[in-house]
């Protein structure tokens, strides 16, 4: 994604950085998202994942997520990502409910759900509600793919957290939020949705 003066502080608001989205659309491919599979971006913000993811799939494949709606039109107005708009035809949802408004009863499912620190910021309601919505949209051999903060911490840097789950009782931003591993596998469980944490 171009990073210039007009879309500055849609960028600096996600701090997401493009080597980060680029990085995210290598993980999809690692899990086998082809240019004909239908990938939903849960929390598009500015666009740093959603203009490479949608540059690699067919027109009409890509889908974004975005209650903070300034936040994709800063990196929309850029006249040098015009051209990929028109080809690739992305559809973009000002919406908060996680979820891309398809007709999911009529052949609307997509492949892949990808979100990147939506959920590290994610109310302990939230995450329920997250994942019912992503089990109502993935097809039946669908993935999601999340970023989320575990309790437990991890060898890469994570300090983890005492405070986790039901504490955070509503959405924290810039503050995050955390989740134990075994309540966050356990609740994707019960929705229908086998889980794995790498």
């Amino acid at each position: 994604l171009p990073f210039r003066p007009e879309n500055a502080d849609a960028t600096a608001y996600v701090a997401t950085l493009p080597e980060e989205g680029l990085a995210q659309l290598e993980i999809l491919k690692s899990l086998g998202c082809k240019p004909h599979h239908r990938v939903l971006e849960i929390g598009c913000g500015a666009l740093v994942a959603g203009y490479p993811i949608m540059q690699y799939l067919d027109a009409g494949n890509y889908f974004g997520i975005e209650p903070n709606h300034w936040l994709t039109m800063a990196s929309l107005n850029l006249p040098e990502i015009t051209p990929v708009i028109i080809e690739k035809r992305p559809l973009f949802c000002p919406r908060s409910d996680f979820r891309a408004g398809l007709d999911e009863e009529h052949d609307q499912k997509l492949d892949f759900i990808i979100s990147h620190s939506i959920l590290s910021h994610a109310s302990d309601g939230q995450l329920t509600d997250f994942l019912i919505a992503a089990k109502s949209q993935l097809s039946e051999t669908g993935i999601l793919v999340a970023s989320i903060r575990l309790a437990e911490g991890n060898d890469v840097g994570s300090p983890g957290s005492a405070r986790h789950g039901s504490y955070f009782n509503e959405w924290q931003y810039p503050g995050v939020s955390w989740f134990q591993e075994r309540d966050v596998c356990d609740r994707a469980r019960r929705i229908g949705l086998s889980a794995t944490v790498s």
